[in-house]
């Protein structure tokens, strides 16, 4: 494989934003998360410990930061040594493989938030293709298609974004319409059609239909499945399906990751009161494990361990008086164990968890979450926010956190 190139080295904001707000996922396999889930989620493949994974993901984020493979190659070799586990395919290569994917991939969700930017996309709405030259063994395919020139809200992007395999090394660059004339370049109607093949997961036997050319799990876009509400409510339920004490360091982890992966919120609160398109939706965090514990054991039922806002609610708690500053700040409360977790069972068909925190002037702000699917994305779903008494709380069934 490769060296990383120097183009790589310089590390930009998006592209360390990327990094910062993944999850730590225990797994057994390379397939313990699948396409998209990779832009929510952190993991080495055969790594469960939460020790073990943090301590690698420190050194990969040395990486993110500018630090060179020999470098990460050292801590690694430190780490697994320390930790007494053995990488299959050998610790160098392993080394290899953990630090480019890695790095490539925030890399290019960076560049793909920086494409995206309506400024950019306004100058130069069109990308490009290029097969990069540092490659020794090049893929017929990849190769088949530098200089594909397509606009940017073409399809094939969704799939065809690069990485597209391991050690792929491919990138895409926008241009203008003068710059399409200029080099000489022709805008496609629509991206090359080069078929499809069946791959089955050994581990689970699940069936995958993967585009020719892109290696099996690869067959995504990293920066738009980061900023995509179906792909997070995936992320959710595959934590979900995952073995408790797995989830468990997951959820753990999400809690204390909740101020770089909920970054954005505060503006896309913004659109959803003002401006924004109509049904925007978008996640507002993560249940922690021990709510989660408690919930399986009164038999409430969940579809996911995301909690998600739409606009509607949204609106409907701020035209009821709720102060803008408390619903920018629900992130963080419904990761505070300040905040204290109630179930709402006056529907019984539909129980509702609340989330409720003790604000400075003594007064409770509750955020109601509706455990009904309502024909949406599998998410928990937040219904309102609106002052309450102590009083009220405590006509609640009292889950965890401080009693009113």
């Amino acid at each position: 494989m490769a060296k990383i190139s120097a183009g790589l080295k310089s590390p930009f904001p998006q592209q360390l934003a990327f990094f910062r707000r993944k999850v730590n996922v225990p797994t057994a396999t390379w397939t313990g998360l699948w396409r998209g889930d990779h832009s929510h989620g952190f993991m080495v493949a055969g790594v469960a410990r939460s020790d073990l994974l943090e301590s690698i993901r420190q050194a990969v984020g040395r990486g993110q930061a500018g630090q060179s493979f020999d470098a990460f190659k050292r801590d690694f070799r430190k780490i697994v040594a320390a930790a007494g586990w053995e990488p299959k395919g050998g610790t160098d290569w392993r080394a290899r493989v953990i630090y480019d994917t890695n790095i490539r991939q925030a890399f290019n969700a960076g560049r793909y938030a920086q494409l995206t930017d309506p400024d950019m996309l306004a100058v130069r709405p069109c990308w490009v293709y290029q097969h990069s030259p540092e490659s020794k063994w090049p893929r017929p395919l990849h190769l088949s298609w530098d200089r594909v020139t397509l606009r940017a809200d073409d399809p094939w992007w969704k799939t065809h974004m690069p990485m597209n395999g391991w050690g792929c090394k491919c990138r895409v660059r926008a241009v203008s319409r003068r710059d399409i004339e200029r080099e000489g370049l022709t805008l496609r109607d629509s991206g090359p059609d080069d078929g499809t093949r069946q791959w089955t997961d050994k581990t689970t036997g699940e069936v995958h239909d993967v585009p020719n050319g892109i290696d099996p799990g690869f067959d995504y876009s990293p920066g738009e499945q980061a900023a995509s509400m179906p792909a997070a409510a995936a992320f959710g339920q595959r934590i979900l399906q995952m073995p408790p004490t797995w989830r468990g360091v997951a959820l753990r982890d999400a809690q204390t990751r909740q101020a770089d992966y909920f970054q954005a919120w505060p503006d896309q609160v913004e659109r959803m009161i003002d401006g924004g398109p109509a049904g925007y939706v978008a996640p507002a965090g993560f249940l922690r494990a021990s709510t989660l514990s408690t919930l399986e054991t009164r038999g409430v039922p969940v579809q996911s361990t995301l909690l998600a806002a739409s606009d509607d609610a949204v609106r409907s708690s701020v035209n009821a008086g709720l102060q803008r500053s408390v619903l920018d700040d629900l992130p963080r409360a419904l990761a505070s164990n300040s905040t204290a977790v109630f179930l709402d069972l006056s529907v019984p068909a539909e129980p509702a968890i609340v989330f409720a925190l003790l604000q400075p002037d003594g007064q409770w702000v509750a955020h109601a979450f509706a455990t009904s699917q309502q024909g949406r994305v599998a998410a928990i779903w937040f219904s309102q926010s609106r002052a309450v008494s102590a009083e009220t709380l405590r006509r609640l069934v009292w889950l965890e956190g401080p009693k009113p």
